[in-house]
């Protein structure tokens, strides 16, 4: 089941239920799936800094794809540093990561430092869509309840999969899978659709993850 570690500030605007009810859904499942293979830019994994028995909201280890390890929220963000990210030595623990991070370049994003999606090892997928004033991540919530939503649990007929493991960090790709029975309709471009009311849930933890 999937919680989060601190409180939840519900931010209320309207939501839809499926894909085919909202045009930001839409769209992103569209461009999902019509391009189909992404790179799995980096991989995060939980780490106790303060040694203090618990996971406080920057207690997260982003491994880049390239090896290069960062404290997540280890400075303050600003405009070129979107997500805080302090350059660390790599621990000497075993790595294992939890989820991983993945740059979409999504057109309907106005601010690309966050076309992020955050996909868990048991394949939740989860649109971050900002950050606040304060540096809390906001991810797109469907159903308004001031959580981040599964996107697969809204996006019909979409299946992720993992493609060429490396040691140790995991996938290296990940793939979207349109499952739809091919129909002779079409659907407009994501590119021309309007934006959504669908609403941003504001986490004081930066990822969520399963537990």
């Amino acid at each position: 089941m999937k919680r989060f570690l601190s409180a939840i500030i519900l931010v209320v605007l309207g939501s839809f239920a499926t894909a085919s009810e909202d045009p930001y859904l839409q769209g992103l499942k569209e461009f999902l799936t019509q391009k189909g293979s992404f790179k799995i830019n980096g991989y995060f994994m939980p780490y106790d800094f303060d040694k203090n028995s618990k996971i406080d909201y920057n207690d997260w280890i982003y491994i880049s794809s390239d090896g290069r390890a960062f404290r997540l929220l280890g400075t303050t963000p600003n405009e070129n540093n979107a997500f805080g990210f302090e350059s660390i030595e790599l621990p000497t623990e075993e790595i294992n990561p939890i989820g991983y991070f993945v740059f979409i370049n999504f057109p309907q994003d106005m601010d690309k430092r966050f076309s992020w999606l955050y996909i868990t090892t048991s394949k939740k997928v989860f649109k971050l869509m900002g950050a606040d004033e304060n540096h809390y991540f906001k991810y797109l919530d469907v159903n308004k309840d001031g959580r981040a939503d599964d996107l697969l649990k809204y996006l019909e007929n979409v299946e992720v999969e993992f493609k060429e493991d490396v040691p140790k960090l995991g996938p290296t790709k990940v793939e979207f899978i349109d499952t739809t029975p091919t129909t002779s309709s079409s659907s407009e471009s994501s590119e021309t659709q309007s934006s959504s009311s669908i609403a941003p849930s504001t986490s004081l933890l930066p990822l969520p993850q399963d537990f």
